[in-house]
């Protein structure tokens, strides 16, 4: 029997046969044994900081934290996988390692601060420290209905440790003034932590401020957030395009292969690190699963290993990054081979770019968008989030990006060039415009009868202009392309959704993850969207369809240049 031995998630007692035998034959074995296990044990809950049973995911984190090319790490957790605890941590020993650093810990409110992370750095605190502390250096008071006075706490070697509020920036966003946070390199003798944020819902407005206080001294950021009502626009930009370098088996997938560590797209100095539950031991993973047998599969992702599918605030809460999305590099689609009728899909503006995407239907009814322009990796971002330039409030809105900046003024011959070059040899049988613009009259007519179709037509582009539905009809068209069972792993066999968008197609796909249908505020996601939507709508409502090898040489005149 091992009553003797505390009973331990991770640190495991000799076996009742070893037991047994040191009994029999080593009696002082066994109890120098168990003097051993417990207060190895006992050390753990007294000295969090440096005798804690480490977990592969938090040294994971340190490790990433410490390499010089790495500015800044986000940690994407499932439910009880032990993230703020792991975060808290870290902040401690650089708190206790790196004398007069400053580290400020960011929570939504003053209740979840109390109440969900200053316990934490409690916890970690050092047992000679945790009775009322106050000389000419140290102030260390905490209560637990109220937290730290003063809402931080000093240690005595000077380091500091402040907790703030996103509501306090919201309000105020000159609370961060003048600090400095983290410590002088020569000093530090662990990772040059400078800020934890928890749980962040906002945009990057305070990442940006934050990610200047920290320049100060090159200390860290440390971001911590738990996807269970999905993704914001701005964890939603670290997950668009990420390059995934690590994953490991989902025993909750039947081993299908989740994100473990990702880079994201276009933030080099950044890594993303998903806390899967099932890593945990310390959680009770046998009643975790049991709470989550009958989930979708986007549920198990989210809340068991950190990856949100969806956004929180998204219009199109199916879309999901992994079913309607393929990567043109392992499906090998050949979109010039006659068994797909192709579509570029034109959306005209005035001053900014034009907006165009290509899709392609098979005879089955499979929808794939293979192409966009302007294109995410070479233009750059179509839609970002920010201020208004035009509205009084301070509202977050999306507004024009370097895509639909730049590639704005275009002749009709440079845009043909353009076009051709995301079309090679691939035939496209019908080109569609919206129907606002191919109708009215264009500005090189000096009597109003010539419409901006005419001014293609005489360039060779011909088009056809769109139904002019309103969204109320083709939003839903579009969620009817976007349906698949979510409750069911995705299989593109078995279970697919008939619309799916090349990963190339990174402007579109940002779009899908983040439009909310919200007035003027969404106007620069609005536009990619609108691309589906004529294409979902077209010929009287019943969407763009496969015409067949034949058909297409029929119709050929009418889509080439």
């Amino acid at each position: 029997m091992s009553l003797d031995y505390t009973e331990h998630a991770i640190l495991k007692p000799p076996s009742d046969e070893d037991q047994l035998w040191m009994i029999e034959n080593e009696p002082e074995t066994l109890l120098e044994s168990v003097k051993l296990h417990n207060a190895r044990i006992e050390a753990s809950i007294v000295d969090p900081v440096y005798n804690s049973f480490v977990l592969p995911q938090q040294l994971k984190v340190r490790e990433l934290l410490a390499r010089d090319d790495i500015d800044e790490v986000w940690v994407l957790g499932g439910v009880r996988s032990g993230k703020s605890r792991s975060a808290a941590w870290m902040v401690m020993q650089a708190l206790l390692e790196n004398p007069n650093t400053e580290i400020i810990c960011w929570s939504q409110n003053e209740d979840a601060s109390v109440e969900r992370q200053q316990p934490y750095l409690w916890e970690m605190m050092p047992q000679e420290f945790k009775k009322k502390v106050k000389d000419d250096t140290a102030k260390i008071n905490y209560s637990k209905g109220t937290g730290f006075t003063g809402k931080k706490f000093v240690l005595p070697n000077g380091s500091v440790c402040y907790f703030k509020f996103y509501t306090q920036f919201q309000n105020d966003d000159s609370v961060i003034e003048g600090a400095k946070v983290g410590a002088p390199k020569k000093d530090c003798k662990f990772i040059n932590i400078g800020t934890w944020c928890d749980e962040y819902l906002g945009d990057e407005t305070l990442l940006i401020r934050l990610r200047s206080r920290c320049s100060d001294f090159d200390s860290k950021l440390l971001v911590t957030f738990t996807p269970q009502r999905g993704y914001t626009p701005t964890v939603g930009s670290m997950l668009d395009g990420a390059k995934v370098i690590e994953s490991l088996p989902a025993s909750m997938l039947d081993g299908e292969l989740m994100p473990y560590l990702i880079q994201p797209a276009n933030k080099p100095n950044t890594a993303v690190v998903f806390y899967h539950s099932e890593l945990n031991s310390f959680n009770n993973w046998k009643r975790l699963k049991r709470n989550h047998a009958n989930s979708s599969v986007e549920e198990i992702k989210k809340n068991l290993y950190g990856y949100p599918t969806k956004s929180m605030t998204a219009m199109f809460g199916t879309f999901d990054q992994v079913a309607h999305i393929y990567d043109p590099e392992e499906e090998h689609i050949d979109f010039a081979d006659g068994e797909w009728s192709n579509y570029q899909v034109i959306d005209p503006a005035g001053a900014k770019s034009w907006c165009c995407g290509w899709f392609g239907v098979n005879s089955k009814g499979d929808i794939r968008q293979w192409a966009e322009w302007p294109d995410r990796d070479t233009f750059g971002e179509w839609a970002v989030e920010g201020k208004s330039s035009t509205r009084s409030d301070d509202s977050v809105t999306w507004k024009k990006g370097p895509a639909a900046i730049d590639c704005g003024g275009l002749s009709f011959q440079q845009l043909q060039m353009e076009w051709a070059k995301v079309e090679g040899d691939i035939p496209i049988y019908e080109r569609i415009i919206d129907s606002r613009f191919a109708h009215g009259p264009h500005q090189t007519a000096m009597d109003g009868k010539r419409t901006l179709q005419d001014d293609l037509d005489d360039f060779g582009i011909n088009t056809v202009p769109s139904c002019g539905y309103t969204e109320a009809i083709g939003l839903p068209k579009i969620q009817e392309w976007l349906a698949f069972d979510s409750k069911q792993p995705f299989n593109k066999f078995t279970n697919s959704p008939k619309f799916r968008l090349s990963r190339a197609c990174g402007n579109s796909i940002f779009s899908y993850m983040n439009y909310c249908q919200n007035g003027k505020k969404d106007d620069a996601l609005k536009d990619c969207i609108d691309l589906s939507r004529y294409a979902a709508t077209h010929d009287n409502g019943s969407g763009i369809a496969f015409y067949g090898k034949g058909s297409m040489a029929q119709k050929s005149q009418g889509g080439a240049y």
